[in-house]
């Protein structure tokens, strides 16, 4: 596909290509460039009279007042000196009329004694030629209309799922691909038993999705004669392993018990491998397995804690010393 420059499309429609001749991944790019610069319509050119009629007698020439009238689509071509519709060379390859010689679009129109086909190529039906074109080229001006601005318009939530079963559908066809096994069943109606394998191993892999994510609920605290000990509280449901669905729930958790996560001195998963990202990239579980074997190994230990705080302690008074660390109200506390 060779690259085209936007900004110098002919604007004569005597020597513009076809839209068809245009890759069709440039083809909505092309049109809306033509349609937000408009119909060549040039009002101070002398327009040349020419012999028309039965006779073949009569001197006519083009009116400039049409473009008055017919301004969002009525084009001149200096070149040709015919009329054309700007809307039908824009779309006319997807209407009805394809491949159809039609005035004002492929032929250009020249009979100057004849401006009713004016109003005759726009119709008076709303899916004329003229009008389902015209109509084409709003909805894609229309921001609105495009899937790109439309997708913006989406919740966060209404994404993730879009994103779940595309993945679904991608994951399901490399498996099969794999397996040197067909997609297409024998009966692939909502009412067979046996859709085939592609539809079937979908719609098992949707029904894995639905069951519901569980994070098991430990605290774990000091009693007032300095005793650790471990309380199972409750299972609590997640939408999915992610850090900020944990949190929530986390969160929810301790405003239905009337806790104060400001008392919390700590928090640990076990098993960072569940992590969603960790799922995916196993150096980041092994980085997570680390650390949470590293945190338990020094919580263990009174000695090996006050031996960290110590050396926090110091990085800490080195920074300040050198200003590389600032200091104020609840800045440099212990988590």
């Amino acid at each position: 596909m060779d690259d085209i420059d936007l900004d110098n499309l002919p604007h004569d429609p005597g020597e513009r290509k076809a839209i068809i001749e245009y890759h069709p991944n440039q083809r909505d790019e092309v049109r809306r460039k033509y349609w937000i610069r408009g119909p060549c319509q040039p009002r101070s050119h002398t327009f040349e009279q020419r012999l028309v009629g039965n006779t073949g007698n009569t001197l006519r020439r083009f009116n400039p007042s049409w473009f008055d009238q017919y301004s969002d689509w009525l084009e001149y071509s200096v070149k040709t000196k015919k009329a054309y519709c700007l809307c039908c060379y824009l779309f006319r390859d997807k209407n009805k009329a394809k491949g159809r010689k039609i005035g004002f679009v492929t032929e250009g129109f020249n009979c100057w004694n004849k401006s009713d086909r004016f109003s005759v190529h726009v119709g008076k039906e709303i899916n004329s030629f003229h009008n389902i074109a015209k109509k084409k080229c709003e909805d894609l001006f229309r921001q609105g209309q495009s899937i790109k601005h439309a997708l913006h318009k989406k919740t966060n939530v209404m994404k993730d799922e879009y994103r779940v079963r595309l993945n679904t559908s991608v994951d399901a066809s490399r498996y099969l691909m794999r397996q040197g096994l067909p997609f297409c069943g024998h009966d692939e109606t909502m009412d067979s038993s046996n859709r085939g394998i592609f539809l079937e191993l979908v719609k098992y892999t949707a029904e894995q999705n639905e069951v519901k994510e569980q994070m098991a609920t430990v605290f774990r605290f000091v009693e007032k004669n300095g005793i650790v000990k471990e309380r199972f509280v409750g299972l609590i449901h997640v939408l999915e392993t992610c850090s900020l669905s944990l949190k929530s729930g986390i969160d929810s958790l301790f405003s239905k018990y009337s806790l104060s996560l400001k008392q919390l001195r700590g928090q640990g998963y076990d098993g960072a491998a569940n992590m969603r990202v960790a799922k995916k990239h196993f150096e980041v579980g092994d980085f997570f397995d680390k650390v949470y074997v590293l945190v338990n190994v020094l919580i263990a230990s009174c000695k090996r804690k006050d031996l960290m705080r110590e050396i926090q302690r110091g990085e800490i008074e080195k920074g300040i010393s050198s200003g590389e660390i600032k200091t104020g109200k609840g800045l440099n506390k212990e988590s």
